[in-house]
């Protein structure tokens, strides 16, 4: 842990001394990501910038396509694998294709100018997952925090999930508590701010954000009764708190689990498809899992999957969090 912080201070300092250069851009840029290790909600709250944001800006998105069976820049198109691209990338250009470009890069200081030449017509890029990544310096940096799991309460890698020292939260133009409860009370609001203002910038702004649920979609897109049973599965940073949600929604009867951002095999979708029959349960993933699945999929097999959409409702006016960042892009 002593070798952990000392090349995390020593990497830090060098940057904030100038002596490590971080590069700004023409084109402006919004930083979304956390100090700790996954499971804050950054693709959905990227997904909620992009309905707000759009059309008023012509939209990138870029991340390094955790996960992904690919080197360098990488411009999604139809002929572009989920293999190639990753999971949460193939997600959002499925959702949005017709909106907005989905890069991959696995230098972000590379992508940005990248994308700049394939689409100059883009005159906005976010950023998936970029808090820690000092190369770019964003015109907006947007740090999520964990309802659960505050940073402030949190110790560094390998002993808790901080990939930085607390005090990299006075980085961020705006925090935004995500995964809240939605009875969250007015003196536990308070009290979050308190502990956040310990660490932020006395000028960054604190929103509340929670997950909503949708209703579950088939994969063959047709509109069918929802299921009465379901088995569950999920590979993110934390399927407790996805299976949580099933169980609150659904009768749910069994759940499978994977690690984040996990390959899937064929023999894996047998062994699903075989114990939800045996359940004569319909089977039910997220909206990131979906986007592998499905490639392992046969005809016939996809009336036997649902997905569940999440979308991040903010517990305040929206209008306020978008002001604020129209405010910072100006």
């Amino acid at each position: 842990m002593l070798i952990y912080e000392g090349i995390l201070c020593f990497r830090n300092h060098l940057y904030n001394i100038g002596h490590y250069k971080s590069f700004s851009f023409t084109i402006p840029t919004i930083s979304v990501g956390n100090l700790t290790v996954g499971g804050t909600g950054k693709t959905p709250h990227i997904e909620w910038l992009i309905t707000k944001l759009f059309p008023h800006y012509s939209i990138a998105t870029l991340s390094r396509g955790y996960g992904r069976k690919s080197r360098g820049f990488l411009l999604a198109n139809e002929n572009t694998t989920v293999q190639k691209l990753g999971d949460e990338p193939m997600q959002m250009y499925q959702k949005f294709k017709n909106k907005i470009e989905v890069a991959v890069c696995d230098q972000r200081a590379i992508g940005i100018p990248m994308i700049a030449f394939e689409k100059p017509e883009v005159n906005l890029i976010l950023l998936d997952d970029a808090y820690q990544h000092r190369k770019v310096k964003p015109k907006v940096n947007i740090l999520l925090c964990n309802y659960e799991n505050p940073f402030y309460d949190d110790e560094l890698l390998p002993i808790g999930k901080l990939r930085e020292y607390k005090k990299g939260a006075n980085r961020a133009d705006i925090v935004i508590v995500s995964k809240c409860p939605l009875n969250i009370s007015a003196e536990d609001k308070a009290e979050i701010t308190t502990k956040i203002k310990k660490y932020s910038d006395a000028s960054a702004p604190i929103f509340f954000s929670t997950m909503q649920l949708g209703q579950p979609i088939c994969f063959n897109n047709s509109f069918q009764k929802t299921p009465d049973k379901i088995l569950g599965i999920s590979a993110l940073a934390n399927n407790e708190a996805f299976k949580t949600s099933l169980a609150h929604q659904f009768n749910l009867v069994a759940f499978h689990s994977f690690p984040d951002h996990y390959s899937f095999k064929r023999e894996d979708i047998e062994a699903i498809i075989a114990h939800a029959k045996k359940e004569n349960a319909a089977i039910i993933c997220t909206e990131k899992d979906k986007a592998k699945l499905v490639t392992l999929l046969q005809t016939e097999e996809l009336d036997l999957f649902w997905y569940l959409p999440i979308e991040v409702q903010f517990l305040s006016d929206p209008a306020v969090v978008l002001n604020s960042i129209y405010q910072l892009l100006d």
